[in-house]
Protein backbone atom coordinates (compact mmCIF):
# COMPACT_ATOMS: atom_id res chain seq x y z
CA UNK A 1 0.00 0.00 0.00
CA UNK A 2 1.20 3.48 -0.78
CA UNK A 3 0.08 6.48 1.19
CA UNK A 4 0.73 10.05 0.15
CA UNK A 5 1.24 12.44 3.03
CA UNK A 6 -0.45 15.65 1.90
CA UNK A 7 1.48 17.91 4.26
CA UNK A 8 4.86 16.63 3.08
CA UNK A 9 3.99 15.66 -0.52
CA UNK A 10 5.89 12.43 0.00
CA UNK A 11 4.87 8.81 -0.35
CA UNK A 12 5.50 6.04 2.10
CA UNK A 13 5.01 2.35 1.40
CA UNK A 14 3.33 0.07 3.94
CA UNK A 15 2.92 -3.69 3.66
CA UNK A 16 -0.68 -4.86 3.64
CA UNK A 17 -0.10 -7.14 6.63
CA UNK A 18 1.32 -4.22 8.65
CA UNK A 19 -1.72 -2.10 7.80
CA UNK A 20 -4.19 -4.78 8.87
CA UNK A 21 -2.20 -5.57 12.01
CA UNK A 22 -2.24 -1.91 13.05
CA UNK A 23 -5.93 -1.61 12.18
CA UNK A 24 -6.67 -4.57 14.48
CA UNK A 25 -4.65 -3.00 17.30
CA UNK A 26 -6.47 0.31 16.83
CA UNK A 27 -9.87 -1.44 16.94
CA UNK A 28 -8.92 -3.25 20.14
CA UNK A 29 -7.85 0.05 21.72
CA UNK A 30 -11.10 1.69 20.65
CA UNK A 31 -13.21 -1.12 22.08
CA UNK A 32 -11.27 -0.97 25.36
CA UNK A 33 -11.80 2.79 25.56
CA UNK A 34 -15.52 2.57 24.79
CA UNK A 35 -16.64 -1.03 25.44
CA UNK A 36 -20.37 -0.38 25.12
CA UNK A 37 -20.21 1.75 21.98
CA UNK A 38 -21.18 -1.09 19.65
CA UNK A 39 -24.14 -2.20 21.80
CA UNK A 40 -25.55 1.32 22.25
CA UNK A 41 -26.19 1.72 18.54
CA UNK A 42 -26.14 5.50 18.60
CA UNK A 43 -24.80 5.67 15.06
CA UNK A 44 -27.62 5.92 12.54
CA UNK A 45 -25.44 6.41 9.48
CA UNK A 46 -26.62 9.91 8.65
CA UNK A 47 -24.26 11.85 10.89
CA UNK A 48 -22.56 14.74 9.15
CA UNK A 49 -19.47 16.78 9.85
CA UNK A 50 -18.07 19.97 8.42
CA UNK A 51 -19.39 22.12 5.58
CA UNK A 52 -22.18 19.79 4.48
CA UNK A 53 -23.63 19.80 7.99
CA UNK A 54 -23.56 23.60 8.04
CA UNK A 55 -25.33 23.74 4.65
CA UNK A 56 -28.08 21.44 5.87
CA UNK A 57 -28.57 23.54 9.01
CA UNK A 58 -29.09 26.63 6.85
CA UNK A 59 -31.60 24.91 4.57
Amino acid sequence: MTMTHSDKKTQKHYSVSDVFTRMGVAMEELLQAAPHMMQEGKFEGNELHGRLKEKQKAA
